[in-house]
């Protein structure tokens, strides 16, 4: 029953990728902080509580280390800290689900005592909060990349925060995938010298390129390496995803707000300079390059800039590329059988 429940999903997947592509949404061009370094530290984060029932685990293997009651008020981000023992006898992952209006993020909960902080990216209002426990997983690669898992339908705990910022973090906030706020990220993106967005656009399209190597083995699913942003800048190695969240990533660092799009199996990015948004493709504009006599032939691994491209940089839309999707979580077509839904998501390259 499993590995035909795979077969349907997959096949969806197909079928998904050759339908007509998702009209691009309308975005805003209006961010007051563009070029400047986000500051966590400007944000206040957890306030009041508004109940007075306390957020606990119905599952003994989670316990939710905090304070928080089932409806509380936060500033732009709250923490979550946690304690998860593994038993052994399922997955060692929960999996969080934030949902706000149509927009739904997920995170994952690991192993061991952690401190997960969650931006709240679509302003201010009501944000549900899930913790789910995941039962199976049924493809993953050896370095924990999840491609499709089964989750209890009933929430281990579950809650309700209110963001009381005005404030639209959609592009411009962290994300799971877009580590904007770790200080190995803020600490490079401070150290770019343009002035302008325009300026720091080029430099960080420049420094992507620069710094990364396509890395071919992550082609396969079964190796593929996390593609967010921080693995990428300590591996210097991705697959298009991994170069579109690592620029993303230093992009918001310095309050410039950044998309990801995919489509076609490959992913890129939608920059605003605060007048208006364009496309950038960091992955195509690092090609493998054949360069005789240089030892890197053959890969995209030229730090002094031979193969530097800017075929895909500040375009209006890209002629030879498909668009459908505007998401780091590709998911297609959860299955429910009674309690437990099955969820598989594509991989792009």
């Amino acid at each position: 029953m499993k590995h035909c429940l795979i077969l349907i999903l997959t096949a969806w997947i197909l079928i998904s990728l050759a339908c007509d592509p998702n009209p691009a949404p309308e975005l805003s061009t209006d961010y007051p902080k563009i070029t400047e370094l986000f500051t966590p530290a400007a944000y206040s984060g957890p306030g009041r509580n508004i109940s007075s029932i306390p957020v606990v685990s119905s599952d003994s293997r989670l316990d939710l280390d905090c304070s928080y009651t089932d409806n509380f008020e936060a500033d732009a981000y709250f923490d979550l800290p946690y304690v998860f023992t593994d038993d052994g006898m399922l997955p060692p992952y929960f999996l969080l689900r934030i949902t706000k209006g149509s927009d739904t993020i997920n995170y994952y909960l690991t192993e061991g005592s952690r401190t997960l902080r969650i931006w709240l990216r679509q302003g201010e209002g009501q944000y549900n909060v899930s913790i789910y426990k995941i039962v199976d997983i049924y493809s993953m690669s050896s370095f924990g990349v999840i491609y499709s898992f089964t989750y209890s339908g009933t929430a281990a705990a579950s809650f309700t925060v209110t963001n009381t910022n005005s404030e639209d973090g959609t592009f411009i906030y962290p994300s799971p995938e877009v580590q904007s706020d770790e200080s190995e990220i803020l600490s490079i993106a401070e150290s770019f010298s343009g002035e302008t967005a325009d300026e720091l656009i080029k430099e960080i399209h420049d420094y992507i390129v620069l710094s990364l190597k396509y890395d071919s083995a992550s082609t396969d699913n079964s190796i593929r390496r996390l593609q967010d942003a921080l693995t990428v800048l300590d591996y210097k190695a991705a697959v298009c995803d991994g170069y579109s969240n690592l620029f993303m990533a230093l992009l918001r660092a310095r309050g410039i707000p950044a998309q990801y799009i995919s489509g076609g199996n490959h992913a890129w990015t939608r920059v605003c300079n605060g007048t208006v948004w364009k496309e950038i493709d960091t992955t195509w504009d690092d090609p493998i390059a054949y360069i005789y006599g240089h030892p890197n032939s053959g890969t995209s691994d030229f730090p002094d800039g031979e193969n530097l491209k800017y075929t895909y940089f500040w375009k209006d839309s890209f002629s030879d590329h498909t668009y459908e999707d505007y998401s780091t979580t590709r998911a297609v077509l959860p299955q429910q059988d009674g309690d437990l839904i099955t969820e598989i998501y594509s991989a792009v390259y």
